[in-house]
């Protein structure tokens, strides 16, 4: 009896069941049909308005058409162009021509040049300065001389006419003097006299003093 029950159960399930999906399948196809039947009225809805503009179209070119064969002119829609105004060139104002300049040329200031000076001025300039380094000697170590006491000091290789009256100036007259000179003394008579560093020493005038002093 139980079996019997369940086997009526299953049997009842089965058929309702059957029946859901034959209905959910009738549906689906009505969904379709109605999708197909919408398409189909939009592309004859589209087709015929394509009709329509080319029966329209054809009218207009059956009418164009007829006109020819009776030799009138087909009317034809041209657009009218503007023509851009025609701009007429500015006129050019004629350069104003200068007044002539009518006043006399400045004359050129002639820049005042410095005094020359001679070369006389420039050995007293010199033998002033010599005078004025005279207090940087040592005369006590090197001994002192007056003009009456005086060498030739041009008998000294190096030594010339102008370097002697500065060498006198600065109180150096005699042989004796330049012999007793000492490394120190060369330096301060070199720098006295305004003469090229280390020429005393490189033309050995002690040694030269010291023979000339002996040869006379």
């Amino acid at each position: 009896m139980a079996d019997l029950i369940k086997i009526l159960i299953f049997l009842t399930g089965s058929a309702a069941l059957g029946f859901i999906l034959g209905r959910r399948s009738r549906n689906s196809d009505v969904a379709v049909h109605e999708h197909q039947a919408d398409e189909q009225r939009r592309a004859f809805v589209e087709i015929k308005g394509r009709l329509e503009r080319c029966t329209s179209k054809r009218a207009g070119l059956e009418r164009e058409l007829t006109q020819i064969k009776q030799g009138k002119p087909a009317e034809k829609k041209i657009a009218a162009t503007k023509t851009p105004p025609v701009t007429k060139p500015k006129k050019q104002d004629a350069p104003k021509s200068k007044a002539p300049n009518l006043a006399p040329p400045k004359p050129k200031e002639k820049k005042a040049k410095p005094p020359k000076v001679s070369a006389k001025a420039k050995q007293e300039e010199a033998l002033e300065r010599v005078k004025a380094n005279a207090q940087k000697i040592d005369f006590d170590r090197i001994g002192r001389a007056s003009e009456a006491e005086k060498d030739n000091l041009k008998k000294i290789k190096g030594v010339g006419p102008f370097l002697e009256k500065k060498l006198n100036t600065l109180g150096i007259y005699t042989f004796a003097q330049i012999a007793n000179f000492t490394d120190d003394d060369k330096e301060r008579v070199n720098e006295a006299i305004e003469f090229f560093p280390g020429r005393i020493s490189r033309d050995n005038w002690v040694d030269q003093a010291k023979n000339l002093q002996q040869s006379a």
